[in-house]
C-alpha cells in the first residue's frame, strides 16, 4: 500500500494510477485499497480543479461515504459542480436535499445531474422529494424520476400516492416500471391500487410447469397454408420436453438441445431448424409458417431464421398446446398464441409481432387467438395455469400500435430531412450515457459509431420499439435484493462472492452475492422507450442528421 499511496502522491503519474484504479475496483480489496485511496482523496479536494475532479471520481468510484461532505462542498463550487453530482450519483448520497435544490436550475446538464443524484439516493426522504418535483419537470426527467425510485419500497409508495393523487398519470406508468413497482411493493395495499389503476401492464399468460399434464387441449388442425405464431418463456433447462404445439405423433414444435425445430415424425425428423439457439427465461417470439408449396419458414423475434429443404403438405390434425413427445413437458409460458389459416409474410411477422388483438374483433384469417379470452386456450391440464402477471412480453393494443406506426412515418419523414449534422453532435451526448460513439460514451448499449451504415429504418425502429428485438447482450439485468430494493443494469460481471453491473452514468457497482434474493435477465432493452418524446421535429432531424455520418 505504500508503493501506490506514492505513486498517488506523484503529480506526473497520478491521473494514470487514477484511471486504472477506477477501471479496476471491482477486483480490488476495498478494507485494503480504501484508507490510501480516501487519503488520497482527501488530498486532491483541497486542490486545483483538476486535482478535485480526480478526488471526485475516487470518492464516488470507491464509495468513500466518509468524504460526502467534501463532495457537497464541491457542488457549490461552480467549476467542480458537475463532477461533485456524477460522483454524488455513485455514491447514492444520504444527503439529497443539497441536490434536489439543483433540480430546475440553469443550466440544463446540471439540472439533469443533480435529479439523477437525487433519485439514486439511499436517503427515505428522496423518494418525497423527488414526486414533489415531479409535477414540474420534463417528459424525459418524468421517465428519470419513475424508473430511479420504483425499485425501492419508498418510492414505490410515493408513486402509488401519485396515482391515487393524480399527480402522476396513468399514461406515465410504463411496462419496466410497473414491474418493478410490482416487485418492490410486495403484498402491500399499495400494490391493490397500483394493479387496480394499471390493469393493461399486468396481462394474462399461459404458465406451464413442466409435468406431463402442462398442456392447453384446443384440438387443433393444420391444414394447407397456416402461421403459427406466439410469444414463449422458457424456464430451466430447454429441451425437447418443451414444446409449442404437437400431437399424433405427425407433428412436435419442440426446443431439443435448445433451438426451436419442427419435428415431423421418424421418417421426416426435424423438417426445418432455427439457426438461432433460445435464451432461457427470457420472451422470444416464435413463427412457423407454411407455404402453398408445403415450405416451412422460422422465424425468431421477427428474423427469417430457418427454411425446409423439402415441403411438407400433409394435414396434421389433433394438435395440443404444450404437448410433447417425452414424457415430460414445457416448463415455462406462452402470450399472444396465434394461428393462422394463411401464410404471413416476413414483413408481416416482423411488424405485427408485438400487436395484440385483445378486446378486438379478430381477423378471418386469423382462427385461434388466446388474447380473445382465457377460454380461447381450451380445457387445461393440471400442469397448466392461467396468471396475471408484469412479466409479459412488449405487446401494444390496437391504439398503441396505430402510435407506433404514425410516429415511425414521423421520424422517417424527419430522417429523411436536411439537418443539421453539428447541432444533432449536441443532441447526441443523449446517447452517449449508454452508447460508445467515436471512442467517447458508455459501455451499456451497442456502439453507436456505424449507426448511419444501419439505415434510418432500422435505427428508428430500435428507437421507438427497443423492447422488440433485442441483442443478448443487452438485456436488462435485474437484481432483487433481501433489504427491498430492485436494481435494473447492465450486467458486467461476476465471482463466487458478488455480481457487478453498471447503470447510465453511474460507475461499475459491486452487489455481495449474500445480500441478492434473485438475479436474472429480463426480455427488455437497456435503452427506454419513448427517448425523443421531449424533442422538437428540429432537434429529430437534426440529431439523425449526425447519426448518418457515422459508418
Amino acid at each position: 500500500m505504500s508503493v501506490l499511496r506514492k505513486l498517488l502522491a506523484d503529480a506526473a503519474i497520478r491521473n494514470r494510477v487514477v484511471e486504472i484504479l477506477l477501471v479496476t475496483r471491482t477486483d480490488l480489496d476495498p478494507a485494503k485499497v480504501g484508507p490510501v485511496v480516501a487519503e488520497a482523496a482527501q488530498a486532491l479536494v483541497k486542490q486545483g480543479v483538476a486535482e478535485r475532479a480526480l478526488a471526485a471520481q475516487l470518492i464516488g468510484g470507491f464509495q468513500l461515504l466518509a468524504l460526502e461532505d467534501d463532495l457537497l462542498a464541491l457542488v457549490g463550487r461552480e467549476e467542480s459542480r458537475r463532477d461533485a453530482l456524477i460522483s454524488l450519483q455513485q455514491l447514492r448520497t444520504t444527503k439529497p436535499d443539497a441536490v434536489a435544490a439543483l433540480v430546475g436550475t440553469s443550466p440544463a446538464d446540471v439540472s439533469n445531474l443533480a435529479l439523477r443524484a437525487l433519485v439514486a439516493s439511499r436517503a427515505p426522504q428522496a423518494s418525497a422529494l423527488a414526486m414533489k418535483l415531479y409535477p414540474t419537470l420534463s417528459v424525459n426527467d418524468r421517465k428519470v424520476v419513475l424508473d430511479g425510485i420504483s425499485g425501492t419500497k419508498a418510492g414505490a409508495k410515493a408513486i402509488a400516492a401519485g396515482l391515487v393523487d393524480k399527480s402522476v398519470a396513468i399514461a406515465d406508468i410504463e411496462t419496466p416500471v410497473a414491474e418493478k413497482l410490482a416487485i418492490a411493493l410486495g403484498d402491500s395495499p399499495e400494490l391493490a391500487i397500483v394493479s387496480s389503476q394499471l390493469g393493461g401492464v399486468f396481462r394474462s399468460v399461459l404458465t406451464l410447469d413442466g409435468s406431463n399434464d402442462a398442456v392447453a387441449k384446443s384440438g387443433l388442425v393444420l391444414k394447407g397454408t397456416f402461421t403459427v405464431e406466439t410469444w414463449v418463456r422458457l424456464d430451466g433447462k430447454i429441451d425437447n420436453n418443451d414444446s409449442l404445439l404437437g400431437g399424433g405423433g405427425k407433428l412436435d414444435l419442440n426446443f431439443a438441445g435448445g433451438i426451436f425445430r419442427a419435428y415431423m415424425g421418424g421418417e421426416i425428423r426435424d423438417a426445418v431448424v432455427s439457426s438461432k439457439p433460445t435464451s432461457v427465461g427470457i420472451w422470444t417470439h416464435i413463427a412457423l409458417t407454411r407455404d402453398a408449396a408445403g415450405i416451412l419458414r422460422v422465424y425468431q423475434d421477427g428474423e427469417l431464421t430457418g427454411t425446409s429443404k423439402s415441403a411438407q403438405p400433409h394435414d396434421l390434425p389433433g394438435l395440443t398446446l404444450g404437448w410433447s413427445t417425452p414424457a415430460g413437458g414445457t416448463q415455462g409460458a406462452f402470450a399472444e398464441y396465434r394461428i393462422w389459416n394463411v401464410e404471413r409474410k416476413p414483413a408481416e411477422v416482423r411488424t405485427n409481432m408485438t400487436r395484440t388483438f385483445a378486446g378486438e374483433k379478430l381477423p378471418e384469417s386469423l382462427v385461434f387467438a388466446s388474447a380473445s379470452g382465457d377460454a380461447a386456450w381450451g380445457k387445461l391440464g393440471k400442469g397448466a395455469k392461467i396468471v396475471r402477471t408484469t412479466d409479459a412480453p412488449p405487446l401494444l393494443n390496437a391504439e398503441q400500435f396505430a402510435a407506433v406506426a404514425q410516429k415511425t412515418a414521423r421520424f422517417m419523414a424527419l430522417s429523411a430531412k436536411a439537418g443539421d449534422a453539428a447541432k444533432g453532435k449536441t443532441l447526441v451526448a443523449l446517447c452517449q450515457a449508454c452508447h460508445m460513439i467515436n471512442g467517447q460514451g458508455g459501455l451499456i448499449g451497442p456502439n453507436l459509431s456505424g449507426a448511419g451504415a444501419m439505415g434510418m429504418e432500422a435505427v428508428i425502429r430500435n428507437i421507438i420499439e427497443p423492447n422488440a428485438a433485442i441483442e443478448a447482450a443487452y438485456r436488462i439485468f435485474q437484481v432483487k435484493l433481501k433489504a427491498g430494493e430492485v436494481i435494473e443494469a447492465f450486467y458486467v460481471s461476476e465471482d463466487a462472492t458478488a455480481y457487478v453491473i453498471r447503470q447510465a452514468g453511474g460507475a461499475d457497482r459491486r452487489i455481495p452475492k449474500a445480500e441478492v434474493s434473485s438475479a436474472k435477465y429480463l426480455r427488455r432493452s437497456l435503452m427506454p422507450e419513448g427517448l425523443l418524446d421531449g424533442f422538437s421535429d428540429e432537434q429529430v432531424t437534426d440529431l439523425f442528421a449526425y447519426l448518418k455520418t457515422l459508418k
